[in-house]
């Protein structure tokens, strides 16, 4: 009868890991669809919002829509003290605040295609800036990524007769993400996931909330349907994704994870077709493919390392 008993635990928690395993990757292929999705809805409501109104509206919805979440999912909550408080005002303010501007006044001019392989170039700034500032190394592999990487980004740099400040932009937003990735080491050591998730977006709501006054003039002349679309970017590529982002990397292998990020630009393109009507140059799309297998280069290398 013993014997029963251990059968059946058994086969319950087989059974109980299996569906949570079935759920993470469902919430994994959401993230990903949310995030390429959202590069489209921000380049559609650039034609009634300025890009710093974008990024406070969305954040705003998206600090609101990620409260009760907070106080629910996490039963414990670390008491933040004065550098704690510092760590994710700075990790928000720039990892999120900054990062989301930078995108929205990179998309003034760039296809929404290639804005998603440009942002790709956050783990080569991670191993930049890891390489300067924190003495990791970069091997031969490494560096050959990178070098890539600056051939993708210079093929769609001189696309244009004259300087285009969105890419530019973009790879200042990437530089931006790139940080909050740094970050996240140092603030893990004491808070969860969906913490840091919560207290950055609250941070980099307060720290774009300087453009509230404008975005809120611009509500007035907007179309309702391109505000439904701002909320909506704030409460799915917003709350809902990061949060979602710390459920999968809770419940899967984070080498899974992270490769899911490369199906981004390639939806990007079908988003881009369907909603926009419109697709990138064969060229602009060669050097963000180009950018994209540097990038690869440079995950295998630290796969390896």
């Amino acid at each position: 009868m013993h014997d029963l008993k251990n059968i059946f635990n058994i086969i319950h928690k087989m059974i109980f890991l299996f569906f949570k395993n079935i759920i993470a990757y469902i919430a994994l292929v959401c993230v990903i669809i949310m995030w390429s999705l959202s590069y489209v809805g921000i380049k559609d409501t650039l034609n009634y919002f300025h890009p710093e109104s974008i990024g406070f509206l969305r954040f705003f919805f998206a600090s609101l829509f990620i409260f009760p979440w907070y106080f629910f999912l996490i039963p414990k909550k670390y008491v933040l003290q004065q550098y704690d408080i510092f760590l994710l005002l700075i990790t928000g303010s720039i990892g999120i605040g900054m990062y989301t501007i930078l995108i929205n006044l990179g998309e003034k001019t760039v296809d929404p295609t290639i804005t998603s392989f440009i942002i790709s170039l956050i783990p080569i700034f991670v191993s930049i800036i890891t390489f300067f500032f924190l003495n990791e190394k970069i091997n031969t592999m490494g560096w050959i990524g990178i070098f890539i990487s600056l051939v993708g980004i210079t093929m769609i740099f001189i696309q244009s007769k004259s300087i285009n400040y969105g890419v530019i932009y973009l790879c200042f937003s990437a530089l931006c993400g790139a940080f909050y990735t740094i970050m996240q080491k140092p603030l893990l050591k004491k808070l969860s996931p969906l913490e840091i998730t919560s207290w950055c977006i609250w941070f980099a709501t307060i720290a774009m909330s300087f453009s509230a006054p404008i975005a809120i003039k611009e509500i007035y002349y907007a179309p309702k349907t391109e505000l439904i679309s701002i909320i909506l970017l704030g409460i799915g590529p917003g709350a809902l994704a990061y949060t979602l982002w710390s459920f999968c990397l809770n419940h899967l292998q984070r080498r899974v994870v992270a490769n899911s990020l490369y199906f981004v630009p390639f939806l990007s393109i079908i988003f881009e077709w369907i909603f926009l009507k419109k697709i990138p140059s064969w060229k602009n799309l060669l050097g963000g493919i180009i950018i994209l297998f540097g990038v690869i280069v440079i995950f295998y290398k630290n796969k390896n390392k």
